[in-house]
């Protein structure tokens, strides 16, 4: 008898506790994701200004060719 009353009590105050707990660290953890928002990180290669060794003018962006005199930059 008195384990079955244990066992009542245990079932009923262990989610009484459990239960609050989760919500309020489910909140928490929603908050900080909204105030810590991560984007993809961006390709600052794109905005960059580079020279070509070769003719020596600018162009935008991380190319393997120079769009200028079309000399291959990057070997593989």
């Amino acid at each position: 008898m008195e384990s079955s009353i244990r066992w009542a009590v245990g079932t009923f105050f262990v989610p009484a506790a459990v239960i609050p707990f989760y919500l309020f660290q489910s909140n928490f953890r929603s908050k900080y994701h909204q105030q810590h928002k991560r984007g993809r990180p961006q390709d600052v290669t794109s905005e960059m200004q580079v020279r070509c060794i070769h003719c020596g003018e600018f162009y935008q962006g991380n190319r393997e060719k120079c769009p200028h005199c079309k000399t291959v930059l990057k070997d593989e």
